[in-house]
Formats: C-alpha cells, sequence, structure tokens
C-alpha cells in the first residue's frame, strides 16, 4: 500500500521533498508525466465510481500520507498525538485511511 511504500521509502521521501521545495524543470517535467498517467487511471475509475470526486479523496489521501510520513521521519514527533513511528500509531493511520475508502 502507498502509506508502506512511502514510509519505507528514503529515496521516494527524498524525491517528493524535493519536488515541493524547489522549483524546476526536472520536477516539473516529472509532476506533469505523473498527472499524464493519473489520468488515465481516473478515467477507468471514473466508471466504477460515477457520483464520487474520486480525484479529491485521493488527492487528499496521497497529501496526508506524504505529510505525516514526512513529518515522523523529519521530526520524530507526535502528529494529532499519532506516532506513525510506532506500530500502533501506524495501524492507527491505516484503519482510517481504510475508513475513508469504505465510506467513498
Amino acid at each position: 500500500n502507498q502509506m508502506d511504500f512511502f514510509y519505507n521509502n528514503v529515496e521516494m521521501q527524498k524525491i517528493i521533498l524535493w519536488e515541493i521545495s524547489e522549483k524546476n524543470k526536472i520536477m516539473y517535467d516529472a509532476c506533469e508525466e505523473r498527472e499524464r498517467l493519473g489520468s488515465k487511471v481516473f478515467e477507468l475509475a471514473d466508471k466504477e465510481f460515477e457520483d464520487k470526486d474520486i480525484r479529491a479523496v485521493s488527492a487528499i489521501l496521497v497529501a496526508a500520507i506524504y505529510y505525516m510520513v514526512l513529518h515522523a521521519k523529519s521530526t520524530d514527533t507526535l502528529f494529532c498525538e499519532i506516532d506513525i513511528n510506532q506500530p500502533e500509531g501506524m495501524k492507527r493511520i491505516k484503519n482510517a485511511i481504510s475508513l475513508i475508502l469504505e465510506k467513498t
């Protein structure tokens, strides 16, 4: 899942930090390509989620995962009293993600 992948992939964390902290052609092109590929996935998802804004839900979940992981890894502090560096904290966040997806 995306949470585990991003939490355990230091290189990806560095790429995302670079992407959001420095404006340059390499990151711009990478973002554009990701959006182009994502559009194809969303076209398929639209058929399954006709009455849901799957793009907005996806954006919120991806942003939340990125932020929580980067926050936990860089500050080693709690976020909303949850420590995702601990198994119980990670489990709580995964359960919340599942709940959001079930309601979508």
